[in-house]
């Protein structure tokens, strides 16, 4: 049977043998939700507000906007989390969103290591509005250029939906990568994803609900000197904007990144490499700061649902 491997305790893990996703949540030593190694958005809020996570945001701002729905990824029980509610944030229009202002410490990638990981569902379509915006810090021409700082036009990170794909990808100095084109579809809408992006030395690797979708290797180093600018739903103020539901986002850079790969992954292995879709139930943070887990590749009699 394949074995989730972890490095350090709380730990991630499969129960047992049906295929069947599950988490078990530790508090941990220490204060946890202060760590310096993270950014998490649980988006599970009841009003406007967003609560985050971790020292990558402690000198950010973040601004009210979007819808908070009460729709959720997974099942809530505990009362650590907002007793019980199961809401998640909803960009349903070119306003309706929040972000993050430009920041040193959640920008400026350039050639460090990445992890960035999220549940989505992609709620409509449209031309002009539900099929075009991002998760990232995409800086569209008209992307409220005077009230949002961190915005590079040549530098960004982009997660989310254009026409009929969810795509994934980066510029770096003007020149742009889509590193994984079909996420998912629009022949899928109503449904809930779990999307990890992985860049470890240079290789990018995009799992959807565990499984390797999608392998990228970089002929040379690229740096991505973005800004930081984060956004969640628009691209642009004329009328685009990714109607999408977004829970869980959990962001982590360099050193501090919580998964290693076993570095023979290529495209040889899509479809047969897996991970446990991560479910960050508490509040106070479901992994600590010092949590490493390893990303392997399935053997050869592993069989999933």
């Amino acid at each position: 049977m394949y074995e989730w491997h972890k490095k350090e305790a709380p730990l991630l893990g499969l129960q047992g043998s049906g295929g069947g996703l599950g988490f078990l949540a530790g508090r941990g030593g220490g204060g946890i939700e202060v760590s310096n190694e993270y950014l998490y958005l649980p988006f599970n809020e009841t009003s406007s507000s967003r609560t985050k996570y971790g020292n990558y945001a402690s000198s950010l701002t973040l601004n009210a906007g979007g819808q908070a729905e009460a729709i959720h990824p997974y099942a809530i029980t505990d009362s650590t989390y907002n007793s019980g509610n199961a809401r998640s944030h909803r960009c349903n229009g070119q306003s309706d969103t929040c972000y993050f202002n430009g920041n040193s410490i959640l920008g400026s990638i350039g050639t460090n290591d990445v992890c960035y990981d999220m549940w989505y569902n992609w709620r409509g379509t449209g031309n002009g509005g539900g099929s075009y915006g991002f998760v990232g810090d995409y800086a569209g021409a008209n992307l409220y250029s005077t009230t949002r700082s961190g915005l590079d036009a040549n530098n960004y990170m982009k997660f989310g939906g254009i026409a009929s794909n969810v795509l994934a990808g980066y510029y770096y100095g003007g020149t742009g990568v889509e590193f994984a084109t079909s996420i998912s579809t629009d022949g899928n809408l109503n449904t809930w994803y779990h999307a990890l992006v992985l860049r470890k030395s240079n290789k990018w690797y995009t799992f959807v609900n565990g499984v390797l979708n999608a392998y990228y290797a970089e002929s040379s180093p690229h740096n991505i000197a973005n800004g930081g600018g984060f956004h969640f739903g628009t691209i642009d103020r004329s009328g685009h904007w990714w109607n999408a539901n977004v829970a869980d986002y959990m962001f982590q850079r360099g050193t501090d990144i919580f998964y290693d790969i076993d570095s023979s992954v290529n495209a040889s292995n899509i479809g047969t490499t897996y991970f446990t879709t991560p479910k960050y139930k508490n509040k106070i943070m479901a992994i600590s700061s010092n949590a490493n887990f390893s990303i392997l590749k399935a053997p050869t009699d592993f069989i999933t649902e």
